[in-house]
């Protein structure tokens, strides 16, 4: 099983070689990196790292080489850490090579150390440092990985396997660490304990993951006393799977029946004190999470008691395309710019009695409403005091160039909107990515596209529909995956049809007040009855009135009290009432509501139905 791990190299060092290769050497070059560019001294490290790996050194000169390169490493690995964490998917070009080279960095390390490892073979203290330290790598690398929603390396479960069962051989599994250093979430503890904490990461389905969580959840998961023991314990909770691995695979641990698991027993974790921990101290794990946001505490309670389930079949397509945008307020925006082209396209069709409009040019002999009242907008000289008022008089010899085309587009804009209707911040314009559909099914379907533009959040709002047709499905992002540099695979779960663009204020004395938010208003919602409201999170109190501009109209909207959604919106079901603007509320608000049960503008406001 240890064949999959490194060899210690038989090459010598020649002229062109690493020349520090005694630790005194060694440690005046470590003090000579330049302290005041941390990106050569990282390269410069990382290079060191690569030759010594591939040179045969002195036994015991190995170990104090690579314990003095950790001193100035372990401080740039967790900056550099900390600073990719912070980044937005998808990862810019500068972003992607230095997320490489962390993970070049992270596997030079722990290559080191499994060579040391071979070298000190049952030696006791080094041997055991050794292997604990990799372990401790090899969780910092899957770390990296799921925190930037890339795949591990191909053989990284093979390899952590080799390592738990080359320290289960020497009865080195249960040592305690006589030096502990940082080499990232999951602190150096007997390798025993360090498997099943990283097995319990692994088994928390990383990509599905929010941004931070796998943070969270590792903080939270280095405080257990864990341990992937052999076999089974006897447990009060005989119903509960159990998280087992098979080591003499390559496959990742997952979840089996306790009848199943006596079959592979190797290597095994209950699950029992885990999911004991978050019933109980719930806040551990998210000491600052908003009682209506998306609980980690509540997916890992339903992910880890019972085993996965597929409610839906799927279905693999080929050559289906959909267009998608992520993010309330880009949706909200991009949705109403596309309802004012379908107006002005309607209306355009159908000029004026003898009027000839051409809509690619401003319109020379008609002028628009904002142009007839000297709007500040229009393409009109001052009134000639020789000419009669009603003198129809060529504004322009030729045709208009791009700027003053665009500043008639403009005055014409002006006109759509109500005087009173509230305009929220302009917002920069995204337009719909088409990504290629992998997969479908009833409850959502598995997106890919290279190089995507979009920034990638999960939990973000998603608006898709098909090229040709004009209704948007509204979803929620569910999970990424880089499937290379530049491929990134996304899981759309459905959660409404045919949403429609709203503008969102509170009601207030029969009043609308306060600043304008983006929303979506859905008529039918995917799993159960009544119209739904989405709104960015954390903005409208419980069971408040809202006034809802849609088409250019003010509705009065009761929200339910019952909410669902993430930390970057929220969906709750609404019911129109009877209530208009500009007249003071009556004294029993809820004996004056209504619900209009026929349906106004196409739109269905029917109550919420429970299930």
């Amino acid at each position: 099983m240890t064949d999959i791990l490194p060899k210690l190299p038989t090459r010598s060092a020649g002229p062109e070689s690493f020349p520090h290769r005694q630790p005194r050497s060694l440690r005046q070059w470590c003090r000579a990196l330049p302290s005041a560019d941390p990106e050569s001294a990282f390269s410069h490290l990382r290079q060191a790292l690569r030759e010594l790996n591939s040179l045969a050194l002195e036994p015991g000169v190995r170990y104090l080489l690579v314990t003095l390169l950790e001193e100035p490493l372990l401080p740039l690995l967790q900056r550099n850490g900390r600073s990719l964490s912070q980044r937005t998917l998808p990862l810019g070009a500068r972003s992607l090579r230095r997320a490489r080279e962390q993970a070049e960095a992270l596997d030079s390390l722990l290559t080191a150390w499994l060579l040391v490892a071979r070298e000190h073979h049952g030696q006791g203290e080094r041997g055991a440092r050794a292997l604990q330290a990799a372990l401790a790598l090899s969780a910092a690398q899957a770390v990296h990985h799921w925190r930037l929603y890339q795949p591990l390396p191909d053989d990284f479960w093979q390899r952590t396997y080799a390592v738990l069962s080359w320290a289960r051989a020497q009865n080195l599994a249960q040592a305690q660490p006589r030096d502990k250093p940082r080499y990232g979430l999951l602190s150096m503890v007997p390798v025993e304990t360090l498997a099943a904490r990283l097995m319990l990461l692994g088994g928390s389905d990383p990509n599905a993951l929010e941004v931070g969580e796998v943070d969270l959840l590792a903080r939270w998961l280095d405080r257990l006393p864990l341990s992937c023991a052999e076999g089974l314990s006897a447990t009060p909770h005989p119903g509960l799977p159990v998280l087992c691995a098979a080591l003499d695979s390559a496959h990742p641990p997952g979840l089996t029946l306790r009848e199943h698991a006596r079959l592979h027993s190797d290597c095994c974790v209950e699950l029992g004190p885990v999911l004991e921990q978050l019933r109980e101290e719930p806040r551990r794990l998210e000491p600052h999470r908003r009682p209506d946001e998306r609980s980690l505490t509540e997916r890992l309670l339903r992910l880890w008691s019972q085993l996965p389930t597929r409610q839906h079949s799927r279905e693999t397509t080929e050559g289906q395309h959909r267009l998608c945008l992520l993010g309330i307020k880009r949706i909200q925006h991009f949705l109403c710019e596309e309802l004012e082209e379908r107006k002005r396209g309607t209306s355009d069709a159908f000029p004026p009695s003898g009027v000839t409009r051409d809509t690619d040019r401003v319109g020379v002999y008609h002028m628009s409403t904002a142009a007839e009242r000297g709007s500040d907008f229009a393409l009109v000289d001052a009134a000639s005091p020789h000419r009669p008022p009603s003198e129809l008089r060529k504004l322009a010899d030729e045709p208009p160039d791009t700027a003053a085309a665009a500043w008639e587009n403009v005055g014409r804009g002006l006109e759509s909107a109500r005087p009173d209707e509230p305009r929220t911040p302009i917002t920069k314009r995204h337009t719909p990515e088409q990504w290629t559909v992998d997969d479908i099914g009833a409850g959502g379907l598995r997106l890919r596209l290279a190089q995507p533009r979009q920034s990638l959040l999960i939990g973000d709002l998603a608006a898709l529909r098909h090229s040709d047709d004009h209704y948007w499905t509204i979803g929620v992002l569910r999970w990424i995956r880089y499937e290379s540099e530049i491929e990134i695979s996304i899981g759309v779960e459905f959660l409404a049809e045919r949403g429609l663009p709203v503008q969102l204020q509170e009601y207030r004395n029969g009043r609308a007040a306060g600043p304008a938010h983006p929303g979506l208003f859905a008529s039918l919602r995917r799993d159960r009855g009544g119209a739904a409201l989405f709104m960015p999170a954390q903005v409208f109190d419980h069971e408040s009135r809202l006034v809802c501009w849609l088409a250019g109209r003010p509705r009065v909207l009761a929200l339910d009290s019952e909410r669902t959604g993430t930390t970057l919106f929220t969906e709750t079901g609404c019911r129109m009432t009877d209530l208009t603007l500009g007249e003071p509320p009556p004294d029993d608000m809820e004996a004056n509501e209504a619900v209009t049960e026929q349906v106004r503008s196409g739109l269905s406001l029917t109550p919420r139905e429970r299930k």
